[in-house]
């Protein structure tokens, strides 16, 4: 797969105007598939901290197997070509977490249980895909307990309240 983000109005090398993305498939036999263009939700100061987290996950990584020849850390499983995977991954699980948090203040209008039930269920697949799902429905159920909406929506999920209780 290979990925293309750029500006709307500028090109590849700006971040001002809507950004846009496009991927190709690779298919089995190796040829790239048309390339797919779509609309990406981020502002640009947010594009750019992905991007820098993404190089520095590279240098770390490159300092790591640097270290690992020299015999000065003994084992290390590299990530080279991965950055984007696990900064995607943190970046969505934050992201959901950030959205319960908003729905708990209530920011935004007519909050129902489905949109708490979405942010939720989105939020523990992200953990799911970088291992953490226990780490972070432990943390979604702290901060849920005391917040009466959440706990109406996601109490059964969660364990704050048995079958049968209210």
């Amino acid at each position: 797969m290979s990925v293309e983000v750029s500006s709307a109005t500028s090109g590849p090398s700006s971040f001002s105007g809507p950004s846009k993305a496009a991927w190709q498939d690779v298919a089995a036999e190796g040829s790239l598939g048309e390339a797919l263009p779509h609309d990406v939700e981020l502002s640009p100061d947010q594009l750019r901290s992905l991007y820098r987290l993404m190089a520095l996950s590279r240098r770390v990584d490159r300092q790591a197997i640097n270290l690992t020849r020299q015999g000065a850390l003994g084992v290390f499983a590299s990530s080279h070509g991965q950055e984007a995977a696990q900064v995607g991954s943190v970046f969505a699980l934050e992201a959901g977490l950030a959205a319960l948090r908003w729905l708990a203040a209530g920011y935004g209008y007519e909050i129902t249980g489905v949109d708490v039930w979405a942010a939720y269920s989105h939020t523990i697949k992200a953990a799911e895909r970088i291992g953490r799902r226990d780490e972070v429905r432990e943390r979604i159920r702290t901060f849920v307990a005391g917040r009466r909406f959440l706990v109406e929506v996601l109490g059964r999920e969660l364990g704050l309240i048995g079958k049968g209780m209210t």
